[in-house]
């Protein structure tokens, strides 16, 4: 029997916890071993094998030493290397890295234990983290060094924030030397765009492969609610944006533009506020903290007329295909990997940071009527269906092992 080693910062909880929580169930089904190694945050039950790397306390540490020495996944060095005699234990035949930034796991360890081991690697990027000196995203300042060198960071106070030191240069120059390294190390990302990046990045050397996130189409499927009622919205077209916090690079700002010039038929539901958020947002704004899980949310993305989205980053950007799994036509703005996932019979792409032209996209989609859409809809969301996407991951696994 086969084992797979998976890791990531989430256990079954979260976009990318419940990723791999899907992808260890499938191959469990398919006859390999799992192990799930993750942080101490953010955990929900899980069905596979798990060791938790550090607890609260060792991630409140890292974090602090990240906060202050700029030194994101350079802590935690007693709990990697007793993770290390874990591996050593597992024997896996795969393992299969997520994200890693979270302040539980030493990457300069884990990197050198794995090429001095010659273990088959996958490692699946969700963001830009692994091709900086510091920063996930950088399309928002425009920032290119990424490309060549990192050296002084526009974005220093972002997630991972540092409050004291700039070490984005020597950061750069250690991941480069470490992950170029690695012998066996297949790469996958989520968009064609961030393959595209990789491709830009001192990662070009490896092979790499787009395997899109997947979406549980038997759970996000058109489903009957009471929102309109609760949310007292009736006939209004329901325009929704869903997020994990609605900060500048989601676009907020832009939906506080949005809301002054929509007309007053439509009404805004953002679902994923926080309190700053809330504090931000207009009164003709209805502001959601969370769904109650899938089945809500499925109701929500059933009762809209069009899902729309004003981030500025985005690296795939799962509620759009959620959303027209239940039918809904999305809206997006030009850029990263969201224009990938509309076509012309699913919805509409506008100018990036065009809040008139979003709002004119709007109007054009519903008044053409949600059915215009919804057959459409399902049927591309069905390409993202989740078995399809992590039965890619398998097939690699049985290439590279």
């Amino acid at each position: 029997m086969p084992t797979l080693l998976l890791i990531n910062v989430a256990l079954n909880t979260g976009s990318t916890g419940k990723i791999v929580e899907g992808i260890g169930g499938l191959a469990l089904s398919q006859g390999w071993d799992v192990y799930v190694a993750h942080g101490a945050r953010y955990v929900n039950q899980s069905s596979l094998k798990s060791y938790q790397v550090t607890n609260n306390a060792g991630e409140i540490l890292h974090y602090i030493e990240s906060c202050l020495f700029d030194a994101q996944g350079r802590g935690s060095r007693k709990e990697t290397k007793r993770f290390l005699k874990v591996i050593d234990e597992i024997k896996p035949d795969v393992v299969h890295i997520h994200n890693i930034h979270g302040c539980f796991l030493n990457y300069p360890i884990l990197f050198q234990y794995l090429r001095e081991k010659n273990i088959p690697v996958v490692w699946t990027l969700h963001d830009c983290w692994a091709m900086t000196g510091h920063c996930v995203h950088f399309m928002r300042t425009d920032c290119e060094q990424w490309k060549t060198q990192c050296v002084k960071c526009p974005q220093k106070h972002d997630f991972p924030s540092s409050y004291l030191l700039d070490r984005c240069k020597s950061n750069y120059t250690l991941k480069k030397q470490l992950f170029t390294a690695m012998e066996k190390l297949r790469i996958t990302t989520v968009s064609s765009w961030l393959k595209g990046v990789v491709e830009q990045s001192y990662l070009r050397k490896f092979s790499v492969d787009v395997v899109p996130n997947g979406v549980d189409t038997s759970k996000f499927v058109y489903t009957e609610g009471d929102i309109r009622e609760r949310y007292g919205i009736g006939d209004k077209k329901l325009v929704l944006a869903v997020a994990s916090g609605f900060e500048e690079r989601k676009g907020i700002y832009d939906f506080v533009k949005l809301s002054k010039i929509l007309p007053k038929e439509y009404q805004l539901l953002l679902i994923g506020t926080n309190d700053n958020d809330k504090k931000v947002l207009p009164d003709n704004v209805i502001a959601v903290t969370r769904a109650n899980g899938a089945a809500e949310l499925a109701a929500f993305y059933s009762a809209a007329d069009v899902l729309l989205s004003l981030s500025y980053e985005e690296t795939f950007g799962l509620t759009i295909i959620e959303a027209m799994s239940c039918g809904t036509p999305a809206i997006v703005y030009d850029n990263t990997a969201q224009p990938e996932l509309i076509t012309p019979e699913t919805g509409l792409v506008v100018a990036n940071g065009d809040v008139e032209g979003a709002k004119k996209a709007i109007e054009e989609v519903c008044s053409k009527g949600k059915a215009y859409y919804s057959t459409a809809c399902r049927e591309h969301a069905l390409e993202y269906d989740e078995k399809k996407s992590y039965q890619k991951y398998l097939d690699l696994y049985v290439q590279i092992h």
